[in-house]
Parts: structure tokens; sequence; C-alpha cells
């Protein structure tokens, strides 16, 4: 176990709430069907070299 004399350590043990459209995807995703933008063009991760 983590001990310090200076700060408070914790820990995080729950869940953040979750937007419904978030959860659809996650959903969609879990299931193996298409989730995110799939307009033609779209990229969701763009490189970031430009």
């Amino acid at each position: 176990m983590k001990r310090s004399s200076e700060r408070i350590l914790v820990t995080h043990a729950g869940s953040l709430a979750r937007p419904d459209d978030l959860m659809k995807m996650l959903i969609a995703k879990n299931e193996g069907q298409p989730y995110g933008d799939t307009r033609p063009g779209y990229d969701a991760y763009p490189s970031s070299s430009g």
C-alpha cells in the first residue's frame, strides 16, 4: 500500500455519467455493429501532421 505524508492518496472505484448517444455507440461497438460517424470522407482520427 502506498503511503504519503504530503498528500491524500485516493482511488476511483465508480463510473462517470455517460450521455445517451455515447451509451448507444458503446453498445453498438460491443455488439459488432457500425458505430460512430460513418459519413464518407469523415476521419474521426485525423493525422496530427499537417
